[in-house]
């Protein structure tokens, strides 16, 4: 069935007048005639009604409803591609939340529902970080917007990367628990210092991106000792929870606490830090816009709330 024929049945259907109707669509009445027959042979039921006065069958009117959605749709889309053949389609590329549960991953998400919602002609891909260098990848707009977790005053993390010429966003505090086999000393404290963890090698995936390293080292850093770590050989992320090791502790945001595949470590227990010891914050970051996409963010990006 040919669009033109749909158009011409709503046409039509306005004076039910093969005359009128033929002269407005510029075509001859036969023409028109056989368009409506070919039609309703194709669908299985009338849609005129040919007697004394000519109308639209019940299934006529019905269909009609249905045509002018279509033929809505059908424009838009023709026009929606017109642009794009125009200008092309407009991407961008947002970092895949790493860890999921966490303030910043909610935001990055909310934020690219409400630019799809808003903008059919813009294209938004998720990409999963290996051991890249995300400075890099932002500063080459393989990536445009990402989340960085950093340990350390926020006024300062933000002049860091502003003068590095970034978009930054400040987004939660997220504080830090160790999770720890429930025969380490650690457990029978009850909350720690950052102090207290120095002599534990902390577990870190050597394989993936962790986005965590950089601000466990940092913490450890600013209390005076360098962090001892014990790389656990994984290409997932996550996967390195399940490591079944006795002697070395976790650093995890507490927001992760919840999680089932912790919880139902019975051989193991969380301990927090002393509160506002340890405490991680969450930005989102993208460049200076310097493209029509990149602009589009910049509003959302701006009106993200801080919790």
């Amino acid at each position: 069935m040919y669009i033109e024929y749909l158009e011409e049945l709503r046409q039509f259907s306005h004076s039910m007048n093969i005359s009128k109707t033929a002269k407005e669509l510029h075509i001859s009445q036969p023409s028109l005639t056989r368009h409506i027959q070919q039609m309703e042979e194709e669908l299985g039921f009338p849609l005129v009604s040919r007697g004394r006065q000519t109308k639209l069958t019940p299934a006529g009117r019905y269909f009609l409803g249905g045509i002018s959605q279509i033929l809505g749709s059908y424009d838009a889309l023709v026009e929606q591609c017109r642009q794009i053949n125009r200008e092309g389609i407009k991407e961008l590329v947002f970092q895949e939340p790493p860890l999921r549960s966490d303030q910043a991953s909610a935001r990055m998400y909310q934020i690219a529902d409400k630019l799809r919602n808003e903008h059919a002609l813009l294209s938004i891909h998720f990409t999963r970080l290996g051991r890249s260098n995300l400075n890099e990848m932002l500063a080459k707009r393989t990536i445009n917007l990402a989340v960085v977790y950093e340990y350390g005053p926020i006024e300062e993390t933000i002049r860091k990367y502003r003068e590095e010429g970034y978009l930054i966003k400040h987004l939660a505090t997220e504080p830090v628990i160790v999770w720890c086999n429930s025969s380490n000393p650690l457990v029978r404290k009850g909350s720690l210092h950052v102090e207290d963890i120095k002599r534990y090698p902390v577990m870190l995936p050597s394989t993936s991106y962790d986005p965590l390293r950089k601000a466990w080292a940092d913490m450890c850093h600013e209390h005076g000792f360098e962090m001892k770590t014990f790389e656990y050989q994984t290409n997932v992320y996550s996967d390195y929870l399940f490591a079944d090791i006795v002697d070395e502790i976790y650093l995890l945001l507490e927001c992760m606490t919840d999680q089932t595949r912790l919880t139902s470590r019975l051989s193991r227990a969380f301990v927090p830090f002393v509160e506002g010891e340890a405490d991680i914050e969450s930005y989102l970051i993208m460049p200076t816009p310097a493209n029509e996409a990149e602009e589009l963010l910049v509003p959302l990006f701006e009106g993200v709330p801080e919790q």
